[in-house]
């Protein structure tokens, strides 16, 4: 009996592609179930393949090579199984041997001890296949009843296959991604492909290596290149660099090239993906089944993505960097899920989040995501789409409150318009970057896109026959804090985005055709898509505050109405009338900023400790900015007067200062200057900023620069 336990290191053994993955688990299974019970691995930080074993590799190399005895594959409800011959053209019976049906009984009619276990699990399915009378692959229905026999008769030790390669429930029968459509891909059938790769590597009547087998097998072990591989043998969807073809090689076609050990092995190592069928708690009748780390597919994070693809589903596939056993591992498997706080992860960025945020098995420090997308209209293909490692970040918790809505989004998109089927791939694309970066950006950048989709799907109409299709309310604190990025423009945007009035609601009211009544927000069927936020920014914020002046005026406020959350900054608003700052990141910004729930927002403001710069906006705003305040100091009274802002916008700036002072000396107010001049642009820019809200400190400072200090302390002293 060995006692020491040596390192070995499988270079040959790598994440990437998915077969060389299967090959490490087959690798590690085989030995530990055949030769070495204590044996434990894991991945190093070169991407390979490390077992800790009592063996030394030259013992293993003679284990493989003499004493290996292959596990039993079969799937005698598919047509190129080798359990059914062809129809003879001229008897009409099935009596021509195929290449499947002669590898098959070249199992059956083995003498050597390792193939013991597949000699009786083919004779036992040849039997009942006999008894069922069944001479041709099973219809669908005839299928689950074959497979429900087999599962019955067979002894345990076959079982596995049957688990790994076909699910079957009181309801319903499917075929995980990994093994395509029941242990086949297309014509390929991964059963018989195995013994005839069997085939290759030892004798059936001896038990003997055949001559190129340990040169095929230092080759899989090691990933040395590999003289005299089997050419034009499938390797199927496992592995698409081996599958041959055009500019497959360095002329213009090549054929498909294939170790058979490494065949042999991929397919034991799908053995340890044991599945089964669950039933959904909440589904009543309804069966669910799961497989270990598959989840519905999501076309993001790749540049080749199309939504024209065909995607069967995505499996990320566990690493670990600290060593661990066979039975560790497979109860890892058995699991095979992610978590997303209290629920499994359904799809593929549902488990992006799950991997961000630790809501996975201990003992897994990285994903590799695979997809299996259908490629050239021929085969579905595993192709890996990128590594995701395992942490835990706050900010991604961020992203439970974006995806409900956008599962809503994307089964509206699923027949509605193009634009929304962008607008939720994008998202999709962010929320993975997020997912693997963890970074502010990351997260600002989605916090961008989830506000332009939302005015994709306000656009499109696609809200008035979707009634689950609600719009997004983001409710943590945590998305200002965490995205603002100190520039005067999210100020801005901020404090435009937070403001709201008594009569017409908040600015987000005014801008998306919202429920005013509905006690969650909703869309309202019966309003028309709002065309106040279409055009320039500056055009925007008249148009807002001309519709909440009008609210005001038909509810009998006579006073300024808006009020505000956050306030904006004098400093910033003198940059965004001199053109200093970006007007399209403003606008993008309240797109997006307009998505908080203000109305529930206690959090104090990021930058209200910030010392603001030494400059102030023109004098001309100030005076205009005087007669459009929510509460100006000492309680004076200043009604509004919706004519100001009505000159301002059209050009006619005098106009606008002359009736803005003329209002201010109805209140008490002593205006320093009664004319001003200025371009038509300009004149726009200064109506628009109205908009803005100020802080008391700041009303104070323009006050005092516009009007004369004796009515400014008279009437501060009369109060």
């Amino acid at each position: 009996m060995k006692n020491n336990t040596g390192t070995i290191i499988l270079n040959g053994c790598s994440p990437v592609p998915i077969s060389s993955y299967l090959k490490a688990i087959g690798i590690m299974r085989i030995l530990t179930k055949q030769i070495d019970p204590g044996m434990r691995a894991c991945w190093n930080e070169n991407d390979h393949f490390i077992m800790e074993t009592q063996f030394s590799l030259s013992e293993i190399v003679d284990f493989f090579l003499t004493q290996y005895s292959p596990s039993p594959f079969f799937d005698p409800w598919n047509g190129g199984s080798g359990f059914f011959k062809r129809i003879d053209k001229k008897t009409k019976k099935r009596v021509n041997s195929t290449k499947a049906t002669k590898t098959v009984e070249a199992v059956i009619s083995s003498l050597t001890p390792r193939l013991e276990h597949s000699r009786i699990i083919l004779k036992m399915i040849v039997d009942i296949l006999n008894r069922s009378g069944i001479e041709n692959s099973p219809s669908e229905n005839k299928k689950k009843e074959l497979i429900m026999i087999l599962r019955a008769s067979l002894p345990d030790y076959a079982l596995e296959w049957l688990d790994a390669s076909i699910l079957v429930s009181a309801t319903s029968t499917s075929y995980p991604a990994l093994l395509g459509t029941g242990g086949n891909d297309g014509n390929l059938d991964f059963a018989n492909n195995f013994y005839q790769r069997l085939k290759e590597l030892f004798n059936f009547e001896t038990g003997k290596p055949s001559p190129e087998s340990e040169n095929w097998l230092e080759g899989a072990l090691s990933g040395e290149a590999t003289v005299g591989l089997i050419r034009n043998v499938a390797m199927g969807q496992f592995n698409p660099g081996m599958t041959g073809g055009v500019n497959a090689t360095a002329g213009f076609k090549d054929s498909s090239v294939v170790n058979p050990w490494e065949y042999v092995f991929m397919l034991e190592g799908t053995l340890l993906f044991s599945a089964a069928a669950s039933r959904r708690l909440s589904a009543g009748k309804i069966d669910r089944f799961a497989y270990p780390f598959t989840v519905r597919p999501v076309r993001a994070g790749y540049s080749s993505s199309s939504s024209v693809e065909d995607i069967r589903s995505e499996m990320w596939l566990p690493l670990w960097e600290n060593p661990a056993s066979i039975s560790e591992i497979s109860c890892l498997f058995s699991e095979g899920r992610a978590t997303v706080g209290a629920r499994n992860a359904s799809d593929g960025l549902d488990f992006a989040r799950a991997t961000a945020s630790m809501g996975v098995d201990r003992g897994i420090s990285q994903f590799e995501r695979y997809s299996f997308i259908l490629r050239n209209g021929r085969s579905y293909f595993a192709t890996p789409l990128g590594r995701f490692d395992v942490h835990s970040d706050a900010k991604v918790d961020l992203i439970d409150e974006v995806k409900p809505w956008l599962d809503r989004m994307k089964r509206a998109s699923s027949d509605g318009p193009g634009s929304v089927l962008s607008a939720s791939r994008k998202i999709e694309n962010r929320i993975l970057e997020l997912c693997i970066s963890g970074t502010d950006m990351a997260l600002y950048r989605l916090f961008l896109e989830t506000g332009k989709a939302e005015r994709t799907v306000v656009r499109s109409g696609i809200w008035k026959d979707r009634p689950y299709l609600n719009p997004l309310v983001l409710r943590s604190s945590q998305w200002i804090e965490k995205t603002y990025d100190g520039s005067a423009e999210y100020r801005l945007a901020a404090s435009i985005a937070s403001c709201w009035s008594k009569a017409s609601g908040s600015v987000r009211y005014l801008i998306e055709p919202l429920n005013r009544q509905s006690a969650f927000p909703g869309f309202d069927k019966d309003r028309k898509k709002e065309g106040i936020w279409h055009g320039s920014l500056v055009d925007g914020m008249i148009s807002i505050l001309a519709r909440v002046l009008i609210e005001a005026e038909k509810g009998d406020i006579k006073s300024y109405p808006v009020q505000s959350r956050f306030s904006a900054m004098i400093d910033d608003i003198a940059l965004f009338l001199d053109e200093q700052v970006n007007y399209r990141k403003i606008q993008e910004l309240v797109n997006s900023l307009m998505l908080i729930d203000w109305h529930n927002y206690n959090d104090s403001c990021p930058w209200e400790d910030r010392f603001p710069l030494e400059i102030k906006p023109s004098g001309t705003w100030s005076l205009l900015k005087l007669v459009h305040l929510h509460a100006p100091p000492y309680g004076i009274v200043i009604p509004v007067n919706r004519a100001i802002l009505r000159l301002a916008s059209s050009g006619k700036l005098n106009e606008a200062v002359k009736k803005a002072a003329n209002r201010l000396r109805g209140s008490g107010l002593t205006p320093v200057f009664r004319k001003a001049t200025g371009s038509s642009a300009l004149s726009k820019r200064i109506a628009a900023a109205l908009l803005f809200p100020l802080s008391h400190r700041d009303v104070y400072r323009i006050m005092k620069s516009v009007v004369t200090v004796e009515s400014f302390e008279t009437v501060g002293k009369e109060n």
